[in-house]
C-alpha cells in the first residue's frame, strides 16, 4: 500500500512538523519555573514512575501525534477492508450468477438426456435402419 499520501508519509510529515515546532529545553524550564505543568505522555509517565524503553519514550514524546498516526493507520486498514469486502461481494455475486447459469444448463442437459433415453427405449436400432432405407426409396432421385 504505497499510496502517495499513505499513513507513513502523513506520520513523517507530522514528525517533521513536531520536530520543527518543539520548544527548546530553556522554554520548558522557564514554563516549569513559572508553575506550568508540562503535559506530555513522557512527563505523565515519569510522574507515574513508569520507566519506558527508549523506543516507547521516543514514541511517547510524540504524544497525540503518535495516537493520531495510529488512528490514521486504523482508518486506512478499515478502508482497505471495506474495499476488499466490496471486491469479495462482487466476486460472490458473479459466482452465484455463474452457478445459477450452470444449474440451468445442467437441468436442460439432464432433461435432454432423459428424453433421449425415453426415445431409445421406445424403438430399436434395426427399425431405424429400415426406416432410413424406406425413406431413401420414397425420395425422388
Amino acid at each position: 500500500m504505497s499510496r502517495p499520501n499513505s499513513v507513513e508519509d502523513k506520520a513523517l510529515a507530522a514528525l517533521d512538523r513536531l520536530v520543527k515546532r518543539r520548544p527548546t529545553n530553556e522554554l520548558l524550564k522557564a514554563k516549569m519555573a513559572a508553575g506550568h505543568r508540562i503535559i506530555t505522555p513522557t512527563a505523565v509517565a515519569a510522574e507515574a514512575g513508569v520507566n519506558r524503553g527508549s523506543f516507547g519514550s521516543r514514541h511517547a514524546r510524540l504524544g497525540h501525534v503518535w495516537l493520531r498516526i495510529q488512528e490514521l493507520a486504523e482508518e486506512e486498514r478499515r478502508g482497505s477492508v471495506a474495499e476488499e469486502l466490496a471486491r469479495v461481494k462482487a466476486e460472490n455475486a458473479r459466482l452465484k450468477a455463474l452457478l445459477y447459469k450452470t444449474n440451468i444448463h445442467n437441468a436442460s442437459l439432464q432433461l435432454a438426456v432423459s428424453r433421449l433415453q425415453k426415445q431409445s427405449t421406445k424403438r430399436d436400432d434395426g427399425a431405424n435402419v429400415v426406416n432410413f432405407r424406406r425413406n431413401d426409396r420414397k425420395r425422388p432421385r
